[in-house]
């Protein structure tokens, strides 16, 4: 065996075994090191003010509840008004932060359509803020508002993109930008209403739906 200094090995730590004049270093994991005290972070207060809650929420409790839906539906300007009838379910999840809306309905035109949908407060931007998605389509809508204390009110505004005529190869071309305004307005306790509203590119509006929840 061949004696070994441990400086000119380069070596700061490790078992040296020294067989027919060959070094072999065995590493070892250096010794566990506590950290230091934590600091303030300033964005950390941030992170928990955005998740905390607020009056703005506490204005959603009187939708949570199951609810019966009749209305009429107007798939476009020109579209003949038919009546729609469902259920929607309201529920808090993520502790009081986003109300879950799961609808079950049927339509003359579409027959049965399922919809889910989250509604909430955006603490950090100030707004109420909405999903959307269901079986009529493949994409999302995506809605931001605020309350109307003296209308007693909830505004949400979307953008949605439908599609346009099918090309011969089978994918749909360029559609509208369509602008959305729903309008959630409070009756009482026991009911509440929603209005749609489309604005085409001629910025001329036409009413969607009208819904009443009971």
């Amino acid at each position: 065996f061949v004696i070994v200094d441990r400086q000119q090995a380069g070596v700061d730590r490790g078992t040296l075994i020294t067989a027919g004049g060959e070094v072999f270093v065995e590493k070892k994991p250096a010794p566990f090191a506590m950290s230091e005290e934590p600091t303030f972070d300033p964005s950390q207060q941030s992170r928990f003010i955005a998740g905390s809650l607020s009056a703005e929420h506490d204005r959603l409790d009187i939708l949570v509840g199951t609810w019966a839906v009749k209305g009429q539906f107007e798939a476009g300007p020109e579209a003949a008004s038919e009546t729609v009838s469902g259920t929607m379910i309201n529920a808090w999840e993520l502790a009081g932060r986003w109300l879950k809306q799961t609808y079950v309905g049927n339509s003359p035109s579409f027959g049965p359509i399922t919809g889910i949908g989250y509604l909430g407060y955006d603490i950090a931007h100030k707004r109420y803020t909405a999903s959307w998605i269901d079986t009529l389509s493949t994409g999302m809508v995506m809605s931001f508002g605020e309350f109307d204390e003296a209308r007693n009110t909830f505004t949400l505004s979307s953008l949605i993109e439908t599609p346009g005529p099918m090309r011969e190869d089978g994918t749909p071309g360029p559609g509208l930008r369509l602008e959305q305004t729903q309008i959630i307005r409070i009756v009482n306790p026991d009911a509440y209403a929603v209005t749609m509203t489309l604005t085409g590119p001629d910025g001329k509006p036409f009413q969607t739906g009208t819904l009443q929840y009971t």
